[in-house]
C-alpha cells in the first residue's frame, strides 16, 4: 500500500534524485546541480512523493503558483526502476491535474526528452499531446482541461 505525500524538503528532494538521476535521458547530474536544483523545486513548486511504508518510490514536482498564469508546469517526474509499470507516473500525474485545476489552471506543460519513449508514451496515454519542438531532442507536451 502506497500513500501520496507533499514535501518541501530539499533534502528529502536530492536524496531522491540522487537515486534515479542516471534515469534520466541525458542523466541528471549531466545538466544540473542536483541540490541547487532541490532547493530551487523545495522553495517554490508543489512537491509530491509516492510511498511505499517508508521508501520514497516516485516522484513530481511542479509549478502552479503563479496567480495570474493559465498555466501549471511539470518539471520533473521520476519513478525508481523497480517501481515501473505500477500505474505511479499516472498517480502523480492525476494528482497534478486535480492540484491544478483547484488553482484554476486551464492547461499544463511539461518538457521531455523525445527519444525517451516511455515518457512520452505515458504522458499520450495522460491526455498530453505534442505541442512545440524545442531544441536538443527536447519536446514540449500540453495537457488542456477540457473546458
Amino acid at each position: 500500500m502506497h500513500s501520496i505525500e507533499k514535501s518541501s524538503s530539499s533534502n528529502r528532494i536530492s536524496e531522491f534524485l540522487n537515486l534515479v538521476e542516471k534515469e534520466f535521458l541525458p542523466p541528471l547530474k549531466t545538466r544540473l546541480n542536483i541540490v541547487d536544483y532541490s532547493v530551487k523545486l523545495a522553495k517554490y513548486a508543489t512537491n509530491l512523493f509516492i510511498v511505499n511504508h517508508t521508501e520514497d518510490i516516485a516522484f513530481v514536482s511542479f509549478y502552479a503558483n503563479e496567480f495570474d498564469s493559465e498555466n501549471s508546469y511539470i518539471t520533473i517526474l521520476a519513478v525508481k526502476s523497480k517501481f515501473k509499470g505500477l500505474g505511479l507516473a499516472n498517480d502523480l500525474i492525476e494528482q497534478v491535474k486535480r492540484i491544478s485545476t483547484t488553482k484554476n489552471k486551464k492547461n499544463i506543460f511539461l518538457e521531455v526528452n523525445k527519444n525517451n519513449k516511455i515518457a512520452t508514451s505515458c504522458y499520450k496515454k495522460n491526455g498530453f499531446f505534442l505541442h512545440e519542438e524545442k531544441e536538443e531532442s527536447k519536446v514540449l507536451m500540453k495537457f488542456t482541461f477540457a473546458i
